[in-house]
C-alpha cells in the first residue's frame, strides 16, 4: 500500500550518501516540546470535535561524518485526545534515517526515511501500526544573532489517504548549546482501521528546548 513510498525514500537515501562528508565529528542533540493542540476529527467521514489537551513530542538526534552511513533521529509524540465520548490514547515513536544533503555554518538540509510505530487505541479501536514515511529537515542561522530558523516534515499518501506532521519555528541560543525553541506544527493522521476511515487533526503552537552537546 505504501511500497512507492519506501523506494522514493529509499532512493533519497542512496543519492544523497554520495555527497556525504568523510568527518567523523559527532553531534547530540536531546530536546523536548510541549504542544497544547486543537484536535478534529472524522469517522467515515462524519465529523467528531474533541477538548484541547497538552501534548509532549521528546526526541535525541544523532549526527555525524561517517560515509554512507544515515544520521538518526528518534522521537516520541503523543497524540491522546477525549471529548463527545471519544477518548483516544495513541503514541508514535518515529525512527528517522537520514542524510544532510547541506551542512555549512549558515543553514542545513537533510531528508531520508522515517519509520513510524502508532502504539495506544483510536476511536475505540487498538490501533498498533507501523507505517513509513519521508523525511525532510532543514535550518538556517540568522547572521550576527543567536537565532535560527527550523523546520521538519514527515508525510505519506496512499490508496486516497494521507498522513502528514509537519513543524516551523524559531531558536534562541541562550546560552552556549542551549535553545529555547518555539512555533507552529500541524499533523493528519489517516487511515483505515477494520474498514472503518479515522481521520484525526491536530494544530497549534509549541515551546520547547534543546541542548546540544
Amino acid at each position: 500500500m505504501k511500497k512507492s513510498y519506501i523506494g522514493l525514500c529509499c532512493a533519497l537515501l542512496a543519492s544523497a550518501s554520495a555527497v556525504q562528508a568523510a568527518d567523523l565529528s559527532l553531534a547530540l542533540a536531546l530536546g523536548t516540546d510541549y504542544w497544547n493542540p486543537t484536535p478534529s476529527g472524522t469517522v467515515n467521514d462524519a465529523g467528531a470535535h474533541y477538548d484541547d489537551q497538552s501534548q509532549w513530542t521528546f526526541w535525541a538526534d544523532l549526527r555525524h561524518g561517517i560515509p554512507l552511513l544515515p544520521n538518526v533521529n528518534l522521537q516520541r509524540t503523543t497524540y491522546d485526545t477525549n471529548g463527545l465520548g471519544v477518548n483516544n490514547d495513541l503514541e508514535a515513536w518515529d525512527l528517522a534515517l537520514y542524510y544532510r544533503l547541506f551542512d555549512n555554518d549558515l543553514f542545513g538540509i537533510g531528508g531520508g526515511l522515517d519509520l513510524r510505530q502508532y502504539n495506544g487505541s483510536w476511536f475505540g479501536k487498538d490501533y498498533d501500526e507501523l507505517e513509513p514515511l519521508a523525511y525532510l529537515q532543514a535550518e538556517a542561522n540568522i547572521p550576527g544573532t543567536s537565532l535560527s530558523v527550523f523546520g521538519d516534515a514527515r508525510g505519506a499518501a496512499w490508496d486516497g489517504n494521507h498522513s502528514h506532521d509537519y513543524r516551523v519555528g524559531m531558536a534562541l541560543e541562550f546560552v552556549p548549546k542551549f535553545h529555547l525553541r518555539g512555533g507552529y506544527r500541524n499533523v493528519r493522521l489517516d487511515d483505515n482501521v477494520d474498514g472503518v476511515k479515522l481521520t484525526q487533526n491536530m494544530d497549534g503552537w509549541f515551546a520547547g528546548a534543546e541542548y546540544r552537546f
